[in-house]
């Protein structure tokens, strides 16, 4: 059987209750269990005809007069267990219920502070705020070098692309730091594939078609010298494709970032073609401590 959890615990251990077996009595919880434990005899030294100890004990110890007195007119350890119990389970449930109400009336005064008095969070907030920003570079490029790019304020850097367009047959890379940003080769292949960041279109122009003929073209003249005829060598034709690549926000390795820094190095690799960069594009990622003390309402003497 498992005791109950002592509310009404005595401290002082001349209050105990001592039965006549030796066992001890420490809380009013403890006595209905220790009643059902002792046999009738042990109960009947207790209580009978002439004294009742355990009402005695509930009046003078814990003073509850009014269980007590219902004790007095019990006679057997069932009656005297049901009555104790019972009056156990009604003071919980009256202690549970004051309980709520009382938690009930704190959240409720809470809820109205919050309406009344409005509180705010005063001292420094700290705001972040992400901005993109465009350079108009429209710089042509014919061999391989790098610049440097100047942030226009601090922050961390959070992405990174590049607009532009590829003239020739030859291959280019861009690099922002030591990050890949465009690469000709690898954004024809990813083009094809759909794993390419940006916009990529590519137009071939045709040169002037070039015509090569060797000396014995004007075969005409030579048959009159030769008695032996000459053969013929035929007319070639050679075309030359000039390919046209533009590209738009492209970003291969710079999509997203995480860099903060104040200026950074782009470079490039060129190989018999021209590089035209339009302008770049980069998002930097600001933070900004911002005063969110309340406002001060002062009177002036117009007002008062």
């Amino acid at each position: 059987m498992k005791k109950p959890k002592n509310r009404y615990k005595v401290k002082n251990p001349e209050k105990y209750f001592y039965l006549k077996n030796g066992r001890v009595i420490k809380s009013l919880e403890e006595l209905p269990y220790a009643i059902r434990v002792i046999n009738q005899s042990e109960f009947s030294e207790h209580v009978n005809e002439k004294k009742n100890d355990f009402a005695n004990w509930v009046k003078h110890v814990f003073g509850k007069e009014a269980l007590a007195k219902s004790l007095n007119n019990k006679t057997s350890k069932e009656e005297f267990t049901r009555e104790i119990d019972n009056y156990l389970n009604k003071d919980r449930t009256h202690s549970f219920s004051s309980a709520i109400i009382a938690t009930a009336i704190i959240f409720m005064i809470l809820i109205a502070g919050l309406f009344v008095l409005k509180p705010t969070i005063t001292g420094f907030v700290v705001q972040e705020e992400l901005t993109k920003y465009t350079n108009e570079l429209n710089l042509q490029i014919n061999e391989s070098g790098a610049f440097q790019l100047d942030m226009p304020v601090q922050g961390e850097l959070t992405s990174f692309t590049i607009t532009g367009q590829l003239i020739g047959n030859g291959t280019a890379s861009v690099y922002f730091e030591d990050k890949l940003v465009y690469n000709s080769k690898k954004n024809l292949i990813n083009s094809i594939t759909g794993l390419i960041a940006g916009n990529e279109k590519q137009v071939k122009l045709k040169n002037k078609t070039k015509q090569k003929q060797d000396n014995n073209t004007n075969q005409s003249i030579n048959n009159s010298n030769n008695s032996e005829e000459q053969p013929k060598e035929t007319q070639k034709q050679e075309t030359d494709e000039v390919i046209t690549t533009e590209f738009s926000d492209i970003c291969q390795e710079t999509c997203s970032l995480n860099i903060n820094k104040t200026s950074y190095t782009i470079s490039y690799n060129i190989e018999n073609v021209k590089l035209l960069i339009k302008n770049i594009s980069y998002t930097l990622r600001t933070k900004e401590e911002v005063d969110n003390e309340p406002p001060l309402f002062v009177l002036t003497d117009e007002l008062v």
